[in-house]
């Protein structure tokens, strides 16, 4: 493989703030795939995409 362009994908987990309009805003840890586009062993563009259907509360 050459090291001209390529994606790397990596499981990630992130904190959000969620807040919903009756709740009081919620610190909540998310999973998800962060995408890494390369050129020439450098990151040219970066994109987190959040996986999963419902929060879980940070306790």
């Amino acid at each position: 493989m050459r090291n001209e362009r390529h994606v790397q994908l990596r499981w990630e987990s992130r904190t959000v703030v969620a807040d919903g309009p009756c709740d009081p805003a919620e610190i909540v840890p998310y999973p998800g795939i962060a995408v890494a586009h390369r050129e020439r062993r450098h990151a040219v563009d970066k994109l987190w995409l959040p996986v999963g259907e419902s929060r879980t509360p940070h306790r």
